[in-house]
């Protein structure tokens, strides 16, 4: 696993229970779908597991597109851990490191998930394109310029820069947390334990009381 998606090593900066400088609350209006991009397996669970958590059980449909297979040991397990088996899993399987050099082949590959079907309450969650690692960038790129091609409401998750994001004193009304109840961190904490291959015994304390997103469309109620 990444350095940079380790629950233990983000651990080691603990975050302030209010989510830091976030703008306000993570409201997505009208969600009625979610299409995840990934850059790195397992990096939708580190970033966003509680709210993917959260959505599935509202019985909103979730798809994930992998663009590389970097990492991806013991996923099926915390997916189940977390609750998310329901959740549609496609693969692209790009070399990581290289995703640059294929940017284009990520861009098609995004459109043609949130480009065909009823685009009424469709929302896509992507990598933020100023994260800081190569792959996370070039990813969320190509996942900008499909959501901007079908007008979709696009969602950013921070991996590589979120101990930087959480740290801003100043506050960022394109910022927004979504705060997680115990049970929820408890779930999550043992997904995050089943990617290490650690069972699931390690302590909620772990996990982060908030998960951090970026977005500039107007996150302002569940609908």
């Amino acid at each position: 696993m990444p350095a940079e998606c380790d629950p233990w090593a983000a651990a080691a900066e603990r975050v302030a229970a209010d989510g830091g400088s976030t703008g306000g609350p993570l409201r997505m209006p009208g969600c009625r779908r979610l299409v995840v991009v990934v850059a790195h397996p397992h990096e939708e669970l580190c970033a966003a597991g509680g709210l993917l958590h959260e959505l599935v059980a509202r019985g909103v449909p979730v798809s994930t597109l992998v663009v590389t297979d970097c990492g991806a040991e013991h996923l099926a397990a915390a997916y189940r851990t977390l609750g998310l088996t329901r959740v549609r899993r496609h693969r692209l399987g790009l070399p990581g490191g290289r995703v640059e050099a294929s940017e284009h082949d990520v861009l098609a590959a995004v459109s043609e998930l949130v480009g065909f079907g009823d685009p009424d309450g469709l929302w896509c969650l992507a990598p933020w394109e100023r994260d800081g690692h190569p792959d996370h960038d070039a990813v969320g790129r190509a996942a900008g310029i499909a959501c901007s091609a079908y007008h979709l409401p696009l969602l950013r998750y921070p991996v590589a820069a979120t101990d930087r994001i959480r740290s801003l004193r100043l506050p960022d009304p394109r910022t927004h947390h979504l705060a997680l109840t115990e049970p929820i961190r408890r779930r999550k904490n043992r997904a995050l334990a089943r990617l290490r291959g650690a069972g699931s015994s390690a302590d909620v304390e772990q996990v982060a009381t908030t998960e951090v997103f970026l977005g500039d469309h107007g996150a302002a109620g569940w609908g």
